[in-house]
């Protein structure tokens, strides 16, 4: 299977659902999909979105999310069968949205093409604000920030998931 995240105008195409940052000494797996509703094209069953996360607050203290369950009691968890969006005083923290097949034109040229060439199975679109190894992540419309460094309509393909470092970003 291959999927599709797309982090700001960024797509980055993966054989593994997962998102993971890493630095020279460890790695920390930021979202794994655990289950989400399948592209038409390939299959005709419906699933709902269900995800694990782990990644810090501000101040360094631990938030993890088990299959849509949240750490925190003092965020607020959205749930509906193509999203999850974890939110405190009407600000996202974080949230992981899968495209239906039929919005994947809306998107921007370059991860439209991107996304069709590679024949990716799900799409799921990532925002945030969130930290991960003392490094601040911020994931708007726009841009992809990792910690000082910004990243913006990028194409990239691996097998592995989705890697962020300090030093770039690897699929």
């Amino acid at each position: 299977m291959t999927y599709a995240f797309v982090l700001a105008s960024n797509v980055y195409i993966s054989h593994q659902p997962v998102v993971s940052y890493a630095d020279q000494d460890s790695q920390v797996e930021i979202l794994q999909v655990t289950s989400f509703k399948p592209n038409k094209k390939y299959d005709q069953h419906h699933t709902a979105l269900a995800i694990n996360a782990n990644f810090e607050l501000e101040g360094g203290q631990p938030f993890s999310v088990t299959n849509n369950t949240i750490s925190n009691s003092d965020y607020k968890l959205d749930t509906f069968d193509d999203k999850l969006s974890i939110s405190r005083n009407e600000t996202i923290l974080f949230e992981v949205h899968q495209l239906a097949d039929e919005d994947y034109h809306a998107l921007q040229s370059h991860i439209y093409n991107e996304i069709e060439a590679q024949h990716a199975e799900a799409v799921f679109i990532i925002r945030g604000d969130f930290w991960v190894k003392g490094h601040h992540i911020i994931i708007d419309n726009e841009k992809l920030f990792v910690g000082d460094d910004s990243y913006a309509t990028g194409v990239t393909n691996n097998h592995e998931g989705v890697l962020l470092t300090p030093y770039g970003v690897r699929s």
